[in-house]
């Protein structure tokens, strides 16, 4: 949960929604690739792999 304080829709139905209006969710990462080769070491590594992930449909 993102804000208790705020109800958010699940994402089964934010999907549904954006599909509507011709959006697309996807999942992506909480940095900027910008600033991943700012990260530390081990962290920019784990970053790194997952974008690849991200990007390879995984």
């Amino acid at each position: 949960m993102i804000n208790p304080a705020y109800p958010q829709p699940r994402p089964d139905a934010l999907a549904s929604l954006l599909a509507g209006a011709g959006w697309e969710l996807r999942p992506r990462l909480c940095v900027h690739p910008a600033w991943i080769p700012w990260l530390p070491s081990p962290l920019r590594h784990r970053a790194e792999a997952m974008a690849q992930g991200l990007a390879a449909g995984g």
